[in-house]
Order: C-alpha cells, then structure tokens, then sequence
C-alpha cells in the first residue's frame, strides 16, 4: 500500500520460492516492511518502458530487503525455509546473487525479456550506490 511520497508499506507477508541445488529456499519478507518499489527515474519511464510499479514491484520488494540488509537474510527479519524447514542460521547473499534473485522474480512475474534485461543491468551497473556501506 502506498506509504509515502515514494514508498510503499507491504501490507501482508510476501514469500518467494527458488530452487537451490539441495532443494528449494523460500523466503518470506514480513509485513511492515517499507521499500520504494523500482528507483526508475521519472524520465527514463517512457524510454525504458519500465514503471516503478507494475509487473517489477514484487521484484522490487524482495530486492529492496536484501540491499537493506547488505544481502544477509536475518531469520528475525525474515523467515527463510530450505525445503519447507526453518533455517535457524542467516543467509547471506552477495550483491550478484541479489541482483539475480530480482531478475528471476520479473521473469516470474511476466515481465518481457528486454526490460528485464534493462532492470537487471541498471542494478548491477548502479546498484553499489545502494549497496554500499556508508549510506
């Protein structure tokens, strides 16, 4: 639901599943969490194609939660289940692995191939502004 100016507040408790080679992890971001949806600036909408909202915002979402947390996936923030078993241990991404996670959940999401690819590599080109530790 909308938050703010620019942000949005996940309302409910939002999973994703993904196959890992020993099976399958499944995350679960909690409700409460306040993210900013797609950082696409306004005048690149209509050249990219690509809207902060939409098909990208669950993307978005998870993305959002794991460069909040520089990658590592606390369990008290987030429950994180490998073949339907809690994990008790963190698990940490590296910014790659993060920016792969979001390309995989616009594909699942039904987003064409070319925006994907825009969103993906706007990331990973850019995404160290975010990422990095001093913010």
């Amino acid at each position: 639901v909308p938050y703010g100016k620019k942000t949005y507040r996940l309302d409910e408790d939002y999973s994703f599943t993904y196959a890992v080679p020993d099976g399958q992890i499944t995350i679960i971001v909690n409700a409460g969490f306040i993210f900013d949806g797609a950082s696409v600036p306004r005048w690149l909408w209509s050249i990219s194609g690509i809207l902060p909202d939409g098909l990208i915002r669950a993307a978005a979402l998870v993305h959002d939660q794991l460069y909040q947390w520089k990658g590592r996936v606390p369990p008290k923030n987030c429950f994180v289940f490998l073949n339907g078993r809690q994990l008790i241990t963190a698990l940490k991404y590296n910014r790659k692995a993060c920016d792969k996670i979001f390309m995989h959940l616009m594909r699942e999401a039904g987003m064409g191939k070319t925006n994907r690819w825009r969103a993906y590599w706007a990331v990973r080109l850019f995404g160290w502004w975010a990422w990095r530790d001093d913010k």
